[in-house]
């Protein structure tokens, strides 16, 4: 490949993101590696101009990846989470409003994701990574449960789309991601965060939408945590 993008699961510690990127570069050496993190405010707090601002840069490589391949570059994405498939759907449209085009990628991991805003699913996720000062600990679990009471109620009582159902709808939008590479969804039944028939409802979406999806559900892993429970298939697989 002639570039590689890593969009991390939400707050995911620089060690788990190491296991991915050391992988990447034992296997590429010569292949550039973007990496895109992200936190609990990128996804309930930060507005698109934030986020237009802070993906500038990484736009910028992807185009000129694109420009020095002639338009044939082969870019690779592995996505991780909500948070992570959020992020990458961010980057698209700063791209699709800069370039007139939609994200070139030559292939892409959606590892754990897409979930749906379900209350009980979206405050396990939310709460995954809570600081261990307990004051700030308190203080942040309060906040997510008012952030997944907001969405409940958007959602369910007046209709309105959240961010993660926008989400799922974005990542299957051809004139966000370009359609021509092949797409795999890695889950498992047991995943606590996002739903089984979660991940697989969007993946028949975006086959009836023309990508060429497969699927790969492994047994007994946890939320991103398919690597750990078989690295010989995961690494096969991506």
């Amino acid at each position: 490949p002639d570039l590689v993008i890593l969009s991390t699961w939400m707050a995911a510690s620089p060690k788990h993101i190491q296991k991915y990127t050391s992988h990447c570069q034992t296997t590429y050496p010569q292949t550039p590696l973007l990496v895109l993190t992200n936190s609990i405010s990128d996804i309930t707090l930060r507005s698109s101009a934030y986020h237009r601002k802070h993906l500038s840069a990484a736009a910028s490589v992807i185009r000129k990846t694109y420009q020095e391949q002639n338009g044939g570059a082969n870019i690779l994405l592995h996505s991780f989470s909500n948070g992570g498939t959020h992020h990458i759907c961010q980057l698209a449209k700063l791209y699709r409003s800069q370039f007139s085009q939609p994200l070139p990628i030559s292939g892409a991991v959606l590892d754990s994701a897409p979930g749906t805003a379900a209350y009980k699913t979206g405050l396990a996720a939310l709460s995954a990574n809570l600081p261990p000062f307990l004051p700030f600990r308190i203080l942040t679990l309060c906040f997510i449960h008012i952030v997944c009471i907001s969405t409940w109620f958007s959602q369910d009582i007046l209709g309105l789309e959240n961010v993660i159902t926008r989400t799922r709808r974005e990542i299957n939008d051809p004139k966000l991601f370009d359609q021509r590479g092949k797409r795999v969804y890695i889950y498992s039944r047991e995943d606590a965060l996002v739903g089984w028939r979660d991940v697989e409802a969007n993946a028949e979406e975006a086959r009836k939408g023309g990508w060429d999806v497969q699927l790969e559900r492994f047994d007994g892993s946890r939320h991103v945590g398919h690597v750990v429970a078989d690295p010989a298939r995961y690494w096969s697989t991506v």
